[in-house]
C-alpha cells in the first residue's frame, strides 16, 4: 500500500528514468539517480508511441555526445544515421504522452528554426 500511495503522489516513483523538467535549453532527467541533461538543440523529433505496456514518447536526438550525464542509462531503442532514439513513458514523465511530445517539440522548435514537427 505504501508503494501505491507513493505512485499516486508521483507517478515517477520508483522509475529508473524520471523527467524533472523541460526548458527551452534542455530536457532535464534523472537516470539511475544521476542527472542527465539533453540540450534542446540536439532534439530532432518526438512522437507518441503506444505499446501493450503503455504509452510513451520516442525522442530522437542528433547524437549522444552532447548529452550531459550518463547517457547510456537512458532507454535507447534505435540508432540511425539521422539520430539516436530513446523512449520516455508517461509514468517516467508524469505527463500524458501527447502533452509530453508537444512540450518537447515546442521547446526544441527554436533550435530547429521553428520548422517541421
Amino acid at each position: 500500500m505504501r508503494y501505491d500511495l507513493a505512485v499516486l503522489a508521483d507517478p515517477r516513483h520508483a522509475q529508473a528514468v524520471k523527467l524533472e523538467r523541460i526548458s527551452l535549453d534542455a530536457l532535464h532527467l534523472v537516470a539511475d539517480g544521476a542527472p542527465v541533461t539533453i540540450p534542446m538543440d540536439t532534439v530532432i523529433g518526438a512522437v507518441v508511441a503506444n505499446s501493450g505496456a503503455g504509452r510513451g514518447v520516442l525522442i530522437t536526438v542528433k547524437g549522444r555526445d552532447k548529452i550531459g550525464g550518463p547517457a547510456g542509462a537512458l532507454p535507447w531503442v534505435a540508432a540511425t544515421r539521422a539520430g539516436d532514439t530513446f523512449v520516455l513513458t508517461e509514468h517516467q514523465a508524469a505527463l500524458d504522452a501527447d502533452v509530453l511530445a508537444k512540450r518537447v517539440l515546442d521547446a526544441a522548435a527554436p533550435g530547429r528554426g521553428g520548422g517541421y514537427r
